[in-house]
């Protein structure tokens, strides 16, 4: 009963953001936004595989020394009026041996993607630092791999899940061709039975090299906390990933 009371909200969810938007963004033509982005993340936290916990502690630096690396982002944006769609996606991968003659082979994988509603307030023509204020809203698709082989054998494993989110997002345009931006998200809510909670905070500043391009670059700030049961003990992550990122711009004028 309670996983079809979970499944029933994201449904309603789904079907209110889609009439939300239909039905009120009337008012002009679809602008698009596109950004490709690169996030450098430190790690710090509590890993937990087949019942055991280890803390994790490892800059961006360390990362890049022990790991094959990789960490990818895209952010694309439909405006209509005043309402939205937003889809934003991260995928990171680490893999790593280690040991006496690489013989423990670290696996860590995490790719989640937002599928998102957005309703912008404007600030009044002839203001000083003209602001965007977004609030939004919808679901955060997650899958999370952690994974140790051994030579005796693989611990581990992946989980998937969703959570329902919400969030804000505030630009300011500080200069002729320099704006402001700060978002938050959290998401959660007892959609999943595992997922006590996911949360993001990102700053940072865009340059607005040419009227359609701008180069983007700020901090990020993204915490979770997850556990769940597999056959091989306890399966978790409680912490955080945090860092630089850097991104270009591009949006339909």
């Amino acid at each position: 009963m309670k996983t079809c009371l979970k499944w029933f909200i994201v449904a309603a969810v789904l079907v209110g953001l889609g009439t939300g938007l239909s039905a009120r963004a009337q008012e002009s033509e679809w602008e698009w936004v596109v950004t490709p982005y690169l996030f450098l993340p430190a790690i710090d936290g509590d890993s937990t595989i087949a019942g055991q916990t280890v803390p994790i502690d490892m800059s961006f630096g360390d990362i890049w020394d022990n790991f094959d690396a990789i960490s990818l982002a895209m952010r694309g944006e439909g405006w209509k009026g005043d309402w939205g769609l937003i889809l934003d996606g991260t995928w990171t991968d680490l893999d790593g041996n280690f040991g006496p003659g690489d013989s423990v082979n670290v696996k860590l994988q995490q790719w989640y993607i937002d599928a998102l509603g957005a309703w912008r307030k404007q600030s009044e023509s002839g203001t000083a630092m003209p602001i965007h204020w977004d609030i939004t809203g919808g679901l955060r698709l997650n899958s999370f791999k952690q994974e140790i082989g051994l030579p005796a054998g693989t611990l581990g494993g992946r989980e998937d899940w969703v959570d329902l989110m919400v969030g804000s997002r505030g630009i300011w345009q500080l200069a002729d061709s320099w704006v402001g931006v700060l978002r938050g998200d959290i998401g959660g809510f007892g959609i999943s039975d595992s997922a006590d909670m996911s949360a993001s905070v990102t700053g940072g500043f865009g340059w607005l090299f040419k009227p359609q391009w701008s180069l983007d670059f700020g901090y990020r700030y993204y915490v979770l906390d997850y556990e769940t049961t597999r056959s091989d003990g306890a399966f978790g992550f409680d912490g955080s990933e945090s860092g630089l990122w850097l991104g270009l711009t591009w949006k339909q004028l």
